[in-house]
């Protein structure tokens, strides 16, 4: 009964700590140079274009994203001139329409990182 109770707390515990997300490498961006790259967010999947956000961190590095594109709205360009030297992180938030898989949920978030060089 103990190992019972000790698993069972086990679980409850991990499923309250969501594991970081994968953080995928986009092209190096060049300081000071303009930068552009095209992601495919969704894996092939139609997704909401008024449910899409895009987060650039930080804030004032100089890229900004063109919103949900595509003939599946399940596209984004990042684009701009980087300002700063530190790395940029990019959390992508989106709404799959239509059916997903099992235990998978229609609302998703991405990351992904660019490496500003000098």
């Amino acid at each position: 009964m103990k190992k019972a109770l000790i698993l069972w707390s086990a679980v409850l515990l991990t499923s309250c700590f969501p594991s970081k997300e994968k953080i995928q490498i986009l092209p190096d961006a060049e300081l000071g140079k303009p930068y552009s790259t095209k992601i495919e967010f969704s894996n092939g999947q139609r997704t909401s274009p008024h449910r899409f956000h895009a987060t650039i961190s930080p804030s004032d590095s100089g890229l900004y994203a063109s919103g949900a594109t595509g003939p599946w709205n399940n596209e984004t360009v990042i684009s701009g001139t980087p300002k700063t030297k530190q790395n940029i992180s990019i959390e992508i938030f989106y709404v799959i329409k239509g059916p997903v898989d099992f235990g998978e949920s229609h609302e998703q978030t991405k990351y992904y990182e660019i490496r500003v060089k000098e």
